[in-house]
């Protein structure tokens, strides 16, 4: 899509991790980026505060005016989803399901959803079963409201500024400070890991008219068995690391080989044509890690 000052867009959850990726490439490609949130992002000066499953009225004054919704708001930890379903069902289906019924009320023209690659697996628990649900919502709102939609579905996000419990966050931090990696697996398990800015480019270029309506798999292009991302880490971390593989508890809510085990709808999968190498993506959170004050 062309750059165009005029078109202005909302990112709903732009404070957090793919969230502000995705608001800065807008930004930068020209268009006027609005953040919803539950805190202010201080990088931009159109941010709000909203709780999107407590305060409607106040999310749907603030899609007035707007061309595109970008949502990536809600519960995307596993392990929290599972401890909390009740939570985790009120953030994700009550709050995205507030953003759908607002996005028609102030006619939207393209709502984009952020899911996930565990919609087509047994795993991933209760954030799974959310990102289902909410898939079969908007679909109906299309069908209903003819609410035009792009489901963005992401894979293994890694990069500067992720959650504490993202996986390769998670394993970096404990390798820094401990030398030492727990993992619940037994080391074949295999993910196409995408830097959170190749994320972020790849999205936008949904915003084309081609996407519309279509379901959309951003994952990376190199896949990577864990026993060898560990090499990695230590490999780039120059000393030697203890991994501890515990498959005998090993979680059940993630995917081993391969996601692919249940069939929601069919998605197509864009590839960067430039991306970050992973290695060089792994070296930008050690950095990262190897500099926060604790």
């Amino acid at each position: 899509m062309k750059k165009n000052i005029k078109i202005n867009c909302a990112i709903i959850g732009g404070s957090g991790f793919i969230g502000s990726y995705v608001a800065k490439e807008l930004l930068q490609s020209g268009y006027r980026v609005k953040i919803i949130d539950l805190k202010i992002n201080p990088d931009f000066k159109e941010s709000v505060v909203c709780d999107i499953k407590k305060n409607y009225l106040v999310l749907k004054k603030e899609l007035k005016n707007i061309d595109y919704v970008f949502n990536f708001a809600g519960i995307a930890d596993i392990e929290l989803s599972n401890n909390f379903p009740r939570k985790t069902i009120e953030e994700n289906v009550i709050g995205s399901s507030n953003v759908f019924q607002a996005c028609v009320e102030q006619r939207i023209k393209r709502v984009f959803f952020a899911s996930t690659l565990y919609v087509y697996s047994s795993s991933g628990g209760f954030y799974k079963a959310t990102k289902q649900a909410l898939e079969n919502i908007l679909e109906t709102y299309n069908l209903v409201y003819n609410l035009k939609f792009t489901i963005l579905r992401y894979g293994s996000v890694y990069g500067k500024g992720s959650q504490e419990w993202n996986g390769i966050n998670k394993y970096i931090t404990a390798a820094v400070h401990k030398k030492r990696i727990e993992y619940f697996g037994n080391g074949e398990e295999i993910r196409e890991y995408i830097n959170v800015v190749d994320a972020a480019k790849l999205t936008l270029e949904t915003l084309g008219k081609e996407y519309e309506n279509l379901y959309v798999t951003i994952s990376g292009v190199q896949s990577i068995k864990a026993k060898d991302l560990f090499v990695m880490i230590q490999e780039i971390l120059q000393k030697r690391i203890k991994i501890k593989y515990s498959d005998l508890k090993r979680k059940k809510e993630h995917y081993i080989t391969t996601p692919y085990n249940y069939t929601p709808r069919r998605s197509i999968k864009i590839i960067p044509k430039q991306y970050l190498d992973l290695g060089e993506g792994l070296l930008e959170v050690v950095t990262e890690i190897k500099n926060r004050t604790y």
